[in-house]
């Protein structure tokens, strides 16, 4: 196990959360197993991924 910044771990915790409340009505209309391979994706490979097959969906 590494040591890490706690001040790092709380931007980390905290960026994850609000990124999962703000995704809930972008999720809400589509199945979850598409729903949350979209968002891991974007999380893992980022929003430049040239192997992306789906359009990023406009903000509401």
């Amino acid at each position: 196990m590494r040591l890490i910044d706690p001040a790092i771990a709380g931007h980390i915790i905290m960026s994850t959360i609000n990124s999962a409340y703000d995704v809930r009505g972008w999720a809400a209309d589509q199945p979850l197993e598409l729903a949350v391979s979209r968002f891991a994706g974007l999380l893992t490979k980022g929003i430049f991924d040239e192997n992306r097959r789906y359009p990023i969906p406009p903000h509401r």
